[in-house]
């Protein structure tokens, strides 16, 4: 496992906070559904951590921005230090690509829709409270290796998707909506026991 948390001086205060950093384009109108989605999965189960602008002149725990790039993943480097021996986290940078596609190979292939949007922001979010690749799990929003279901494509109900869909790895219903499941509930808790 490689949990990474917040120092509990963080924690106690309940937030963190980010900035958004060069999110323009199809980005713009998923930033503040992603914020306000994560916030509410962290109330529904119980984490006392809500995420919120940082204050003017003050320096964010999050940075949010797009690299180029038209792949399906993001990434969420982190910054660290050590106190007292332990290593907690100082600051994570969140970055999903600028023009995610249907198919990333293919250059003109379609941009994926907001909902793939919202699906990949929420999963490097939850990377940023503290949990790694190793923490990935098969059946929510912080699946490793999901992949799109393209709007109009029949899904696994004999239904047409109405919009751009994320299929988690063991085949469990697909996002959105956005849930969280029990492995990602765990590791959550160990990161953020404020």
């Amino acid at each position: 496992m490689t949990i990474i948390s917040w120092h509990k001086n963080v924690q106690r205060k309940g937030t963190l906070t980010y900035s958004v950093k060069a999110m323009g384009g199809q980005w713009a109108g998923v930033v503040d559904k992603a914020i306000a989605e994560f916030n509410r999965l962290m109330s529904h189960h119980g984490l006392k951590l809500t995420l919120s602008p940082v204050e003017k002149g003050m320096g964010p725990h999050i940075v949010l921005e797009t690299q180029p790039g038209n792949g399906l993943h993001g990434s969420a480097p982190s910054e660290t230090k050590v106190i007292n021996g332990v290593r907690y986290l100082d600051q994570v940078t969140v970055r999903v690509p600028a023009t995610p596609r249907i198919d990333p190979d293919d250059r003109r292939s379609r941009e994926v829709g907001p909902g793939v949007r919202l699906c990949l922001l929420v999963h490097e979010l939850i990377h940023a409270v503290g949990l790694d690749n190793d923490e990935h799990s098969p059946d929510d929003v912080f699946a490793g290796k999901s992949v799109v279901i393209p709007k109009g494509q029949y899904l696994q109900s004999r239904k047409q998707a109405a919009e751009d869909l994320v299929q988690p790895p063991d085949g469990s219903p697909p996002l959105p909506p956005i849930r969280i499941g029990a492995k990602t509930l765990t590791n959550l808790k160990k990161a953020w026991t404020g």
